[in-house]
């Protein structure tokens, strides 16, 4: 089988534990999903709403991956998890705050602030 290309990917996912009642929270969650994305060596920025992880596909899934099965292994009976995903060679978590800030310099510009 032939060694497939790298495929730059930044997905924006929101994971959600669903822990037993009395399980004290899901902080422990979110530090364990911090710990495998960096575990995974993927560019990351928490937000929110989520994480924006960008890296190559198959990294980013086998972390997210890892994410789901680590919350069973804590004790959760069920994850939930929403993704948004964006490929190519733009899709980089900069590429993205660089766009941003761009937009709104552009939109101050017009309304003259």
């Amino acid at each position: 089988m032939a060694k497939r290309k790298m495929l730059q990917t930044l997905v924006d996912v929101a994971l959600m534990p669903h822990p037993p009642s009395g399980h004290g929270g899901i902080s422990k969650f979110v530090a364990a999903t911090e710990a495998i994305f960096e575990k995974h060596k993927l560019n990351v920025h928490v937000h929110s709403w989520g994480t924006n992880v960008e890296g190559d596909w198959d990294h980013v899934m086998d972390a997210v991956r890892e994410c789901h099965e680590n919350a069973h292994e804590l004790g959760c009976d069920r994850v939930i998890s929403t993704w948004r995903v964006e490929t190519g060679k733009k899709a980089q978590i900069q590429s993205t705050m660089d766009r941003l800030e761009a937009a709104k310099k552009r939109n101050a510009d017009e309304s003259g602030n």
